[in-house]
């Protein structure tokens, strides 16, 4: 009985983690949840030209103490040219107080589409909290993704 349980458990894994249209998905973890004003996530963006939609995601939790986040996306060449610049909002709550996203416990993600395409000689994609604030707590992760 345990056996088939773990078989069985194993291969609802397998089958939904596996998502064929993703192109390119990672996070970078925020030290301590507490996201500096001038601390920079930053991800090495590969094989990115099949992407059609892009998605930053936020995993946050109860010590976040805002209903939004803005965030600046600065995308740049190998050698470190700018190429584009994009502030984002991601709003984390609804208007009732309740968290979007999903998650368990006091930690949620919260996927959220951009309505831009990342440049295509992009190589490196940086992110940085604009919320005005020296450090902004209860920020777990950042991330982003790219799909078919």
């Amino acid at each position: 009985m345990n056996r088939a349980f773990v078989s069985l458990l194993s291969l609802a894994f397998i089958l939904f983690s596996c998502d064929g249209n993703r192109v390119y998905e990672k996070f970078e973890e925020v030290p301590n949840q507490l996201w500096g004003a001038t601390d920079t996530l930053s991800f090495e963006l590969e094989n990115l030209d099949s992407a059609k939609k892009f998605l930053i995601s936020v995993r946050f939790n109860d010590e976040y103490p805002h209903s939004n986040i803005y965030m600046t996306l600065l995308a740049s060449d190998t050698l470190g040219n700018p190429l584009q610049e994009e502030l984002v909002n991601v709003v984390l709550f609804d208007q009732t107080g309740k968290p979007k996203g999903k998650g368990f416990g006091g930690s949620r993600t919260l996927y959220d589409t951009l309505n831009f395409r990342i440049h295509p000689n992009a190589q490196i994609l940086d992110i940085l909290q604009y919320m005005r604030v020296n450090q902004l707590k209860g920020v777990e992760a950042v991330g982003f993704k790219a799909i078919k």
